[in-house]
């Protein structure tokens, strides 16, 4: 991390003289301009946007269902680090849900992400690099056996956020 260090220390009651305030500004004035204080940087590169996504009930063999739609927010491009689903039960032990998230334009989750029952199923592949400002995002879950329900689903999309200029 960058600190910030005067060329002249000014005291209450003495006089400030021009050269030394202005040696001082300078002082500032390149810390910014050489540690990149800009937009991208002063973004908090370390906390992260959860969206979630929640099921309650059932979803039959081979049923489909929206469980969230929102819009992004106008300059904010998300850019997805991790998307998770978990259900809770299963009428069937062969029971899977495969959680898809799709932008305007394109898959955001290369092939989606399946879990089994009562497991947690994590991915870190990504289609797209970044979901951009204004976009609709939708998360669809899909059962995808052949017989069964599943029981009480939660996706989560945990994304980075970058503002724009």
């Amino acid at each position: 991390m960058a600190t910030l260090t005067f060329s002249h220390t000014l005291a209450n009651g003495n006089t400030a003289d021009a050269d030394q305030v202005m040696a001082n500004f300078n002082n500032v004035k390149t810390l910014v301009e050489t540690t990149k204080l800009d937009v991208v940087n002063l973004s908090n590169p370390n906390s992260l946007l959860k969206l979630d996504g929640k099921l309650e009930g059932q979803l039959a063999s081979g049923g489909n269902q929206i469980i969230r739609r929102d819009q992004t927010p106008a300059g904010v491009i998300l850019v997805p680090v991790l998307a998770t689903v978990a259900f809770e039960s299963g009428s069937d032990g062969d029971v899977r849900v495969k959680f898809e998230v799709t932008d305007d334009t394109a898959q955001v989750i290369t092939g989606g992400v399946t879990a089994a029952v009562g497991t947690l199923a994590p991915t870190t592949s990504f289609a797209i690099e970044s979901i951009a400002a204004g976009s609709a995002v939708t998360f669809k879950v899909t059962e995808t056996s052949s017989a069964g329900t599943a029981d009480d689903i939660t996706v989560s999309l945990w994304c980075k956020t970058e503002h724009m200029e």
